[in-house]
Formats: structure tokens, C-alpha cells, sequence
């Protein structure tokens, strides 16, 4: 599709950054947090994590880590084994969606027009891409040579932003630029790197991974939020916030097979290593719910904190970020507990994540 000219697109270099909240407890509310809030669960327990004074600190990263955008806090860095929080970063804007490929975590800057690149082997931020307005979503193709990015815009309606940026990792730029649909917010790409899944206000759209064309378009997904594909890729869960429900999506037919009922506000969906098992964070009721993907069916629920939106498998566990309770929370599928707990600081609001 030819580019078009709409109020999502900004590529003559990046909007002026606001300042973090826990910048501004460095800066203009230091008064009010005379030691940054160290020793405080509002926010000084990413603070907290660094003697440095900056919070940025370098991780083991010999082994992967948990990666998490946090609204309010920056970048948390969590260890994979017991879930602690071993080092922070800042330098955001808003940061909301996440990614990694080749040693590096790419992080979408919301409250801007950026994606901003960490180095894994030092934990700091070393260049901030331009890309559309309002960057949400990111995904990185399964080989690692490009990152996707939704800009989202500031214009859900029609005549906003339509807007895929397309990053090379190997010179960190945008190469090309997608049209989708409306306010697209995030993106997934099938397991053999084909195909691309755009949630979009005017519903979900599929692109050729390879020049941004589009494949086709499931109107009847009425504003979808999240798209997570299955492990073998025959199929792709939408979920649907406004129905309380998650679309399964035969990616063979380009078809809608199942529409199964969630809790409250379905956000995201992540799977089992093996693909037999779906989770789904449900911000509005706090819960995630278990879909059988043999059956298609939710088949129990599982209370989790407060407004939970993030969620990604990692073999028999997953890492779910609770929004408003600012945790980080593992949970062992083969039992269906909590393994683990990790505060990140009241008003920090962890919203993805990855493991790299």
C-alpha cells in the first residue's frame, strides 16, 4: 500500500522527552523524596537495586534475565531462576512495549516517538530509534534481523495512524514503513517469520512480513488488543477487552474457528512450552484464565494481582506483570501456583516483558 500522509507519522526526528516518574523524583519532586524514595515502596525499590545514584546497573548477562518495561520506572531486570530484581535502567519515556534481538532489548517509548536500544552486556540504553508517533507494541522477527513496530498514534479513529515501522537490528534504523489498520497497537509474527498480526481499532489485520502487503483483514474482531501466536503457528489468540472474549484465528484460513469466554477485559495471551495450554491476563477482574487449546475451552482461573496485562510463556512457567500492583509475579503451570513474588515500587507499572 502506497504511504499516506496522517498525523501518526513523524520522521523528521523525535519528539522532546518527558521525564520519568522517577526522573522527576530525582529532579523537580525531590523535595518531596529527599533520598529518592530508598527504602520506600513508592518507588524506591528500583532505586534500590543500584548504589549508583542514576539507577542504571549492570546484570549478569551470561544467562537469559527477565526484561520489563515499566510506565512509571523504566527497565527492570529480574533473574530468571528466583525472580529478583537485580538491576534497573532509565532514560524512558513511558516505556510500554518490549522486544530482544541480537543482544540487544528494544523498548517502545509511548510518551514519544522512539524505540529506545539497550545493550544486554551493559544494560544501557546506547541509541534511540525515530519511528511513528506513540510506539506501543514490538515484536522481533524469529531470525532476529528485524523488529516490528505498532504506532499507535495519537488518533484511534479513522485518519490516525496506520503505521508499522520497520527496524534493521544489524544498523538499528528504519528500513521501511507497513500500513495496517487504524491506531494499530502491537504486533506478532508467526513462528516462520511470514506473516505479521496487527491488532488495530478497526480490527485485526495480516500482513506479508516480507514488503508490508496486506494478506487480509478480520473486521468482525471489533477492536482487539492482543495477538500471540501458538507455538506451531496454526493458530492466533485475539483477545477482545470490549466482549470479554478471545478469537481463536485458524491462520491456514485466515478464519475466526472459536471466540471463547474470559474474564474481564482479556489483554494478553501466552502459552505453554508445548502449546497445550493458553494463558490469558484479564486486566479488569485480576485473574488469568486457562484455555485447553485441544478443546478450546477455558477450563479454570487463577487469581493474580491487580490489573495484570504482560504476560509471556517461558517453558512450564510464565511472568505476568500486574499493572497497578506494580509486581512481577512466575507462575508454575504444572500446578497452577505462584512461584514467586517481585515488588517493583508502587506507581512503577510494568506493562511487558521478554526474556533475554
Amino acid at each position: 500500500m502506497p504511504s499516506q500522509k496522517n498525523p501518526g507519522r513523524r520522521r523528521g526526528g523525535a519528539l522532546r522527552d518527558s521525564p520519568s516518574r522517577l526522573d522527576e523524583v530525582r529532579t523537580s519532586a525531590r523535595d518531596d523524596y529527599p533520598d529518592r524514595g530508598k527504602g520506600t515502596n513508592f518507588p524506591g525499590i528500583m532505586e534500590a537495586v543500584s548504589s549508583q545514584s542514576h539507577l542504571d546497573a549492570a546484570a549478569d548477562t551470561t544467562t537469559p534475565a527477565v526484561y520489563v518495561a515499566s510506565l512509571g520506572g523504566g527497565l527492570a531486570i529480574l533473574d530468571r531462576s528466583s525472580g529478583t530484581l537485580i538491576a534497573a535502567v532509565k532514560g524512558f519515556t513511558n516505556p510500554y512495549g518490549i522486544t530482544a534481538a541480537a543482544g540487544k532489548v528494544y523498548v517502545a517509548n509511548s510518551g514519544t516517538n522512539t524505540v529506545a536500544v539497550v545493550d544486554r552486556s551493559t544494560n544501557k540504553v546506547t541509541k534511540k530509534i525515530t519511528v511513528g508517533v506513540y510506539p506501543h507494541g514490538l515484536a522481533a522477527s524469529p531470525d532476529g534481523t528485524r523488529v516490528y513496530v505498532a504506532d499507535t498514534g495519537p488518533d484511534t479513529g479513522s485518519g490516525g495512524s496506520r503505521d508499522i515501522s520497520v527496524i534493521d537490528v544489524a544498523t538499528d534504523t528504519v528500513t521501511a514503513t507497513y500500513q495496517a489498520g487504524e491506531a494499530p497497537y502491537t504486533v506478532a509474527v508467526s513462528p516462520d517469520g511470514s506473516r505479521l498480526y496487527v491488532p488495530c481499532s478497526n480490527g485485526l489485520y495480516v500482513l506479508d512480513a516480507a514488503d508490508g502487503h496486506r494478506l487480509t483483514v478480520l473486521r468482525e474482531l471489533s477492536r482487539p488488543r492482543g495477538a500471540t501466536l501458538s507455538p506451531d503457528g496454526r493458530s492466533c489468540y485475539v483477545t477482545l477487552p470490549m466482549d470479554n472474549r478471545v478469537a481463536v484465528v485458524d491462520t491456514s484460513t485466515g478464519r475466526v474457528t472459536k471466540r471463547i469466554t474470559t474474564g474481564l477485559a482479556p489483554w494478553n495471551v501466552a502459552f505453554t512450552g508445548d502449546g497445550s495450554h493458553a494463558y490469558v491476563t484479564n486486566a479488569n477482574d485480576d485473574t488469568l484464565s486457562i484455555i485447553d487449546t485441544s478443546r478450546l475451552t477455558a477450563t479454570g482461573t487463577l487469581t493474580v494481582g491487580h490489573i495484570p496485562t504482560g504476560i509471556i510463556g517461558d517453558g512450564t512457567d510464565l511472568w505476568v506483570a500486574n499493572n497497578t500492583s506494580s509486581t512481577i509475579i512466575r507462575v508454575d503451570t504444572t500446578t497452577n501456583t505462584v512461584s514467586a513474588t517481585t515488588p517493583l515500587g508502587l506507581s512503577n507499572e510494568p506493562t511487558s516483558l521478554v526474556i533475554a
